[in-house]
């Protein structure tokens, strides 16, 4: 044990469930309720009061389940908002190898980087020939709801302290609704009141068959 969680559960570093050993930080498979494969990071893991071993976990996106659709590297994964919040360990169907790669902004950065990525894809080339498990990499923090990529925030991922940095995200934006009466509330700073006029992103609309919906730009070209 390492720790406790805020309410009281025991953390642990690490768990071992039959050959398979896992540690905070790592990076497991789990069956989805329709069957298909999730893919996880381990925030922590713990013990319940009632003695069930769990893990909260945020799940990680393939590149081609994102914007990038075919564009995306085959190899790499993007983190996301989207949390696990429990699963039992016994739930883990096997682990997987995830490296960090961290490439400096800048053309002068990248260029300096391009030999050590070239041998890396040879060796992952190698690897796939030889039937060995596939060893991914990821770099970005998806966020579709803002529409972008963004750098991972390293110092708050994978501590093991019993706290999400993506769910504390949540909490603050949902904290951030607050209905003052019946005609009016304040989201992010701003006061909404009856009577209103707002834009509304085209993509909140249903297709409809001979009718388009527009934004502020096309509305007062």
């Amino acid at each position: 044990m390492v720790g406790k969680t805020p309410d009281g559960e025991a953390l642990y570093r690490s768990v071992r469930v039959g050959d398979l050993s896992i540690v905070v930080g790592g990076a497991v498979t789990l069956e989805g309720d329709s069957g298909e494969a999730i893919m996880c990071f381990v925030e922590y893991m713990y013990e319940t009061h009632g003695g069930t071993q769990m893990i909260h976990g945020r799940v990680l996106q393939n590149g081609s389940h994102t914007v990038l659709g075919k564009a995306g590297n085959e190899r790499e994964l993007f983190f996301t908002n989207d949390c696990l919040v429990q699963f039992k360990v016994g739930d883990m169907r096997g682990s997987v190898t995830v490296n960090f790669r961290l490439i400096p902004w800048g053309y002068n950065c990248r260029k300096d980087q391009l030999e050590a990525i070239r041998v890396e894809k040879a060796n992952a080339e190698d690897r796939k020939k030889k039937g060995l498990p596939v060893g991914y990499i990821h770099k970005s923090l998806y966020c579709p709801e803002k529409g972008a990529f963004f750098s991972l925030p390293h110092e708050k991922m994978g501590n093991g302290t019993g706290t999400c940095s993506s769910c504390e995200e949540r909490v603050a934006v949902e904290d951030e609704l607050k209905i003052l009466s019946e005609t009016n509330f304040v989201l992010k700073n701003v006061t909404y009141n009856v009577h209103d006029f707002l834009y509304i992103m085209p993509e909140f609309f249903p297709r409809v068959e001979g009718r388009g919906t527009y934004g502020l730009e096309e509305m007062w070209a």
